[in-house]
């Protein structure tokens, strides 16, 4: 305990020297004195203790220290600084290499000063510069040069993104009664103030889509959505599963750092969200978010959405029971919410995703979601003439589906004019409440099939058995005048 006192005790001594808002990722401000390089009344001798010292190097190999009140060293002032006085050439302090790969938004910080009255630029300054990832050195961009008297200046440098920093601070100060002053070394992410309407409150978040038996070297997913108006701080929102005795378990960040989860959007949350683009024609990519998931059983679960005080924001227990029951083969099919009025758990509110959309809707509105204001079923088939040649015009007819539910199965066969079956678009098939089928004027196998007049029998059925026929037809000719 000890060891964080003293941590959280320096931290609290630099935020007090320095307005920030940011999140401490390296400081160093020069607690332990005397650790440096100074002279000997001798004018000959040079000592140096380094000892201890692993966050910052330092080299004097241009400087001349002939007296004992020449050093580049750590003082004791004003709770410790590093100062240089007389040292006669440049010294060059550097810092040890700084992680901060992952981080967002770094900046550093410093304060460099000078007393005195000489005024000679090329004898009395502080340079400050950084380097990321083994790059040249590069001239902090407010106040990185300060020279001859500038009194006090705060030394600053923004956006700095890489995997790991360094800082580099070449300084001088020749005269014998003049000091040039560096304290308070801060790297940090500039992480925004946590305000109250940025956190989730139970409710705020609701689970929208759970993928949780995926395709083969293929990874969960969970699709959340903001129902409030806030926008939400990621890094304060958790997901979790729970053991066979109800605990919480495994429990993940959605972000490690401050990003923001806006009102009304939908997030997605994989550990190989990249590969969704590729298995899934309907995908919203913008909304993906790398981040570790518990594992959830193929089987059945629970997923969690908690605050970092472990507050339930949402829970899901699902089954692979409430998958649609013709369905074939449950392997790479999500689960979809279909209200966000209706509560998490009602088993009547999830259902198998849409076949039209490839079974799953990543990080875009559902494909079973129900629309409030439906009152029957309604088949359009446009154009009623198509001429599928590839001019950009009728080059297919599209059945638009508004449906009084979403979970129809759909069969659709197609008869050519001696009432030949010649194509079967559809079986046992799922389009959601509002869904489309496009037809070229091809077989399943991609066939052309020649001009006439085609005849297109659509049957549906409901999970209460209720079953309804529709006809329609359309004419297939080689081209429109």
């Amino acid at each position: 305990m000890k060891a964080n006192s003293c941590y959280f005790l320096l931290i609290g001594i630099i935020l007090l020297t320095i307005d920030t808002y940011g999140r401490p990722i390296w400081f160093e401000n020069f607690d332990t004195s005397e650790k440096g390089f100074w002279g000997d009344e001798d004018g000959v001798t040079i000592h140096s203790d380094l000892a201890g010292i692993t966050k910052w190097f330092l080299n004097v190999d241009n400087c001349t220290f002939s007296a004992d009140n020449d050093y580049v060293k750590t003082v004791s002032t004003s709770g410790g600084r590093f100062e240089a006085m007389d040292c006669d050439g440049e010294a060059v302090w550097h810092s040890e290499w700084i992680p901060i790969n992952g981080e967002s938004s770094v900046s550093c910080r410093l304060i460099a000063k000078e007393t005195g009255s000489g005024k000679t630029v090329t004898s009395k300054y502080i340079h400050v510069y950084y380097r990321l990832n083994d790059s040249p050195e590069q001239l902090f961009g407010l106040n990185g040069m300060s020279e001859g008297n500038w009194g006090e200046a705060e030394v600053f440098q923004e956006d700095l993104a890489g995997d790991s920093l360094q800082i580099v601070i070449r300084l001088n100060s020749k005269y014998a009664s003049d000091k040039v002053i560096v304290d308070d070394i801060l790297v940090e992410s500039q992480e925004p103030p946590l305000l109250p309407e940025n956190l989730a409150s139970a409710g705020d978040v609701l689970i929208n889509e759970v993928l949780f038996n995926p395709y083969p070297d293929c990874s969960d997913f969970v699709e959340v959505v903001n129902v409030s108006d806030k926008n939400l701080r990621t890094d304060h929102l958790f997901i979790a599963s729970r053991d066979g005795e109800g605990n919480l378990k495994k429990i993940s960040p959605f972000t490690t750092s401050a990003e923001y989860f806006e009102g009304g959007a939908y997030l997605l949350l994989s550990e190989q969200p990249d590969t969704l683009v590729m298995l899934y024609p309907q995908t919203c990519p913008e909304n993906f978010l790398r981040a570790e998931l518990p594992g959830f059983s193929n089987d059945g679960g629970t997923v969690v959405l908690v605050d970092d005080s472990l507050n339930v924001i949402d829970e899901f227990t699902y089954s692979d029971k409430m998958h649609h029951p013709l369905l074939a083969d449950e392997n790479g099919v999500s689960l979809e919410r279909k209200s966000l009025l209706k509560e998490t758990n009602d088993i009547s509110n999830w259902a198998s995703a849409a076949v039209v959309v490839g079974f799953a809707t990543p990080g875009c509105p559902n494909s079973m979601q129900e629309e409030t204001d439906a009152k029957g079923n309604s088949i359009t088939f446009e154009p009623k003439v198509i001429s599928p040649n590839n001019d950009g015009y009728n080059d297919f007819m599209t059945i638009h589906f508004e449906l009084s539910e979403p979970e129809w199965m759909i069969t659709v066969l197609v008869f050519d004019g001696a009432g030949h079956l010649v194509d079967q678009p559809m079986k046992n098939a799922t389009v959601g409440q509002i869904g489309d089928l496009k037809w070229e004027g091809k077989r399943s196998n991609g066939q052309q099939l020649a001009a006439g007049i085609y005849v297109f029998y659509l049957e549906m059925i409901n999970l209460s058995g209720q079953r309804e026929v529709f006809k329609k037809s359309c004419t297939v000719v080689n081209r429109i005048m």
